[in-house]
């Protein structure tokens, strides 16, 4: 039945296995939760089991997190200046997919970019007033200041692009170069051989899925958030579980209908505009904003970032009793893990051609750079109008949510209803893209027909779009149904949740790359491959 629907042979178990997680789920979700109905607050429910999971597990892996996203961005650096960095992704006559330029706003447009446009502005005023107390920082000074932007160049540069371009880059050498399956096990290829793959590759891709639904659930609610906060700013229309649904609907709609003009054509396009409303929100920012604190601030935020790099992100707060950490840096570690894997494999996908030094440069470096240059002009743009107005910037955030920062900060400038539409729309297609390329991925996994080796004939591209359809219907429904009625904590909750079992399968490639760069006969895999194609 499942393959005439799709027009593919149905991997059951990777199929299967995530649903049979995810229904129950959803309909747990949405009948016995307090949140979403009128059950006594102090009823045991679903909502309650959730939080006690998440608590558990942040108590006991926090550490895991911090320390395995630290170890990607050293193990980025060690493949940039070791033999592998020279090696060409699928073979030295491999003829690259996509332009660098082409590539880079892929990456940017399905990676954190829809997360950046929700928090870039806000987070920084939650740190300026609630900085952690392992700092032993004043709330509201100086260095308060300087704590909030540097920890906001931790969440959105450097690290989060590590944990994609890691997992990438080995997925895209075990694909091309090894010429094994489109399976996330794939990557484990390098440690555990052969014995990967068969179906306990099926097991690892359906827990993967599973993990992504959550991550993509948590990153559409802020960007559903966002829009929703900026209909309300422009028009005036009250934030409900009915505009979260039709939002969530309209993106689904139209990440599907780009998911029918193909990668090189729906995504491409799309991250094409969307690269040029960045750039122009960013110059009109600079330069009708509070310029020469925006440069003062961002330049001292980011030399405390590095200063004290290792510090930031290792901290983890139980000595002190903070958990800051955990709020914070968890989250958002987490949240990129859910994605890392399936992204991944996207961004391998359109990588071949280019050497691992290339990759690191346009998938991890150039879009880092991008985004500590959006984070410093938003984020100290929000300090600055609150410093300025004595709190009026903070007490929009308490009183209207993170999404409703941003638009304050536009209502302060020239233009402001011009520029809050183009940033409604940035951040609509910002999402679709990251739907529509994560989806094709996912469907990928789903379909046997995918599993065949790669050959220099040309890439395999058999998903069908009704599999699409399916999975973008199981995140917009969960998204509804999380943000819809627990709002940020809902997002919160999804990133926790999809992060952990994400988190297993990052310790072992971080254990697999060690392999790899240290150990001689690793060393040699990959270049060996490379030379006998």
């Amino acid at each position: 039945m499942f393959t005439g629907l799709f027009n593919t042979k149905i991997r059951k178990i990777a199929f299967f296995f995530p649903l049979a997680l995810l229904i129950p789920a959803i309909i747990l979700l949405k009948f016995y939760s307090p949140d979403l109905t009128n059950l006594p607050k102090d009823t045991y429910s679903f909502d309650v089991a959730l939080k006690s999971i998440v608590q558990w597990m942040l108590i006991h892996f926090s550490w895991a997190f911090n320390l395995s996203s630290f170890l990607l961005v050293v193990i980025s650096v060690a493949l940039f200046v070791s033999p592998i960095g020279k090696v060409k992704i699928g073979g030295e006559n491999a003829i690259p997919m996509v332009s660098k330029g082409r590539w880079f706003s892929i990456t940017l447009c399905t990676t954190v970019a829809a997360g950046i446009l929700f928090w870039a502005a806000a987070e920084s005023l939650y740190h300026y007033y609630n900085p952690a107390i392992s700092a032993n920082i004043a709330a509201k000074s100086p260095q308060a200041i300087i704590f909030s932007l540097s920890s906001m160049f931790l969440h959105w540069s450097f690290t989060p692009y590590a944990i994609y371009t890691v997992c990438a880059i080995l997925f895209a050498l075990s694909y091309y170069n090894l010429n094994k399956p489109f399976s996330i096990s794939s990557m484990l290829y390098p440690l555990f051989g052969e014995r990967v793959f068969g179906k306990t590759s099926q097991w690892v891709d359906g827990l993967v899925l599973f993990s992504l639904v959550a991550g993509m659930s948590a990153s559409l609610g802020t960007g559903v958030l966002a829009i929703a906060g900026g209909l309300d700013m422009l028009f005036n229309i009250k934030i409900s579980q009915l505009l979260v649904g039709l939002i969530t609907l309209s993106i689904v709609i139209t990440f599907v209908i780009s998911s029918a003009s193909g990668v090189n054509r729906g995504i491409a396009l799309l991250s094409k505009i969307n690269i040029y409303i960045f750039g122009f929100i960013c110059l009109f920012v600079f330069i009708c904003g509070p310029t020469l604190y925006i440069l003062d601030a961002t330049i001292e935020g980011f030399g405390n970032y590095l200063n004290n790099f290792i510090e930031k992100s290792l901290r983890i707060g139980t000595v002190s009793n903070d958990t800051w950490s955990r709020d914070w840096s968890v989250f958002f570690f987490a949240n990129w893990m859910t994605w890392a894997p399936i992204t991944a494999m996207f961004l391998a996908k359109i990588s071949r051609g280019y050497t691992v030094r290339e990759f690191i440069m346009v998938s991890l470096v150039a879009p880092s750079i991008f985004s500590i240059m959006w984070v410093g002009l938003f984020g100290s743009s929000s300090l600055y109008f609150d410093i300025l107005s004595q709190g009026e910037m903070h007490a929009i955030l308490i009183k209207d949510g993170y999404q409703a920062v941003i638009y304050a900060i536009f209502a302060r400038l020239p233009w402001s209803i011009l520029v809050s539409v183009l940033f409604i729309f940035a951040t609509f297609i910002s999402f679709v893209t990251a739907a529509d390329s994560n989806t094709d991925a996912m469907s990928r996994i789903c379909s046997a027909d995918e599993q065949d080796r790669f050959t220099d004939k040309g890439d395999l591209d058999k998903s069908t779009i009704l599999m699409k359809i399916l999975w973008g219907s199981i995140i917009g429904l969960i998204t509804w149904i999380m943000v819809g009625g627990s709002g940020i904590e809902g997002v919160k909750t999804l990133s926790y949740l999809g992060g952990f079992p994400a988190l297993v399968l990052i310790i072992l490639v971080v254990i697999t790359m060690f392999k790899i760069l240290f150990l001689p006969k690793s060393k040699r895999l990959f270049r060996s491959a490379v030379a006998s194609k």
